[in-house]
């Protein structure tokens, strides 16, 4: 294998060898598996959402007021980090994910501190 990667192959001559070498893993050019290959790339290429001009929907954002992430900070520090995603998940009705409120409760116990 090791020999394969480096290109040094004992079973060519040495000429043929360097003729053939594009690079580590790579196939020559004139190889049938290059051809394939090729035509591998460009239909992904040619299927890509950049360029078809399909832009990606981003996902909605929800803004959550002080009070109320202070409230999912402290039921978090009493309850965790998912339990507390489960339980407003469920009350609000929107999915609201455990690093949401991980970076909630970890602003909390900051402010917390810094207000000492």
């Amino acid at each position: 294998m090791l020999k394969w990667l480096t290109g040094n192959s004992t079973t060519k001559s040495s000429k043929e060898n360097e003729s053939e070498k594009c690079g580590i893993g790579l196939p020559a050019p004139s190889s049938p598996l290059a051809g394939t290959l090729n035509s591998v790339v460009e239909r992904e290429y040619q299927t890509s959402p950049a360029l078809s001009g399909k832009k990606r929907k981003r996902g909605q954002y929800t803004c959550y007021s002080p009070e109320s992430k202070a409230k999912l900070a402290r039921y978090a520090i009493e309850h965790g980090n998912s339990k507390a995603a489960k339980h407003f998940s469920s009350k609000s009705g929107t999915s609201i994910n455990e690093s949401t409120i991980r970076n909630f409760k970890a602003s909390y116990l900051l402010k917390k501190r810094q207000s000492r």
